[in-house]
């Protein structure tokens, strides 16, 4: 009779052990979830964030704006040259750029007092695994001067 109670025992504990495991491994993929979804945020601030620099900058010299001289084609790189105002911002803007947003890609265009600003970055995609994996996030924003 003792024999059966401690195998009944053990059995016990051995489905216990399953049943923790499992909770532990959708735990970890919970947390594996949540910081993908933190990333993708803190993304999507930096891009808002980026945007209202940008346009507040225009914004600030409103004339050269209007007239174009803050727009920027599809670009991937920062520009060196810096010889006029409008130069300088858009070198300092799109530095910030470079170092907030990765695998980034920059549009500006001005028509009369209209003002749309595309961002465009690489993260990485869900299930992702260190050999790559990634998807491109697009952030628009449309605005007056």
């Amino acid at each position: 009779m003792k024999r059966k109670q401690s195998a009944f025992t053990l059995l016990e504990v051995l489905v216990t052990m399953v049943v923790v495991g499992l909770g532990l491994l959708g735990q970890a993929a919970l947390m594996a979830q949540s910081s993908k979804s933190n990333n993708s945020a803190y993304y999507h601030t930096q891009a808002s964030l980026l945007a209202s620099d940008y346009l507040e900058r225009m914004r600030m010299n409103q004339t050269s704006a209007m007239a174009g001289g803050y727009d920027i084609t599809i670009t991937t790189t920062v520009p060196t040259s810096t010889t006029t105002l409008q130069d300088f911002e858009k070198h300092d803007w799109l530095t910030n750029v470079d170092s907030m947003l990765p695998g980034w890609q920059a549009t500006v265009k001005t028509t009369t007092n209209n003002v749309v600003i595309t961002l465009t970055w690489t993260e990485l995609s869900k299930g992702a695994n260190s050999s790559g994996g990634a998807s491109t996030t697009t952030f628009i924003t449309n605005s007056t001067l």
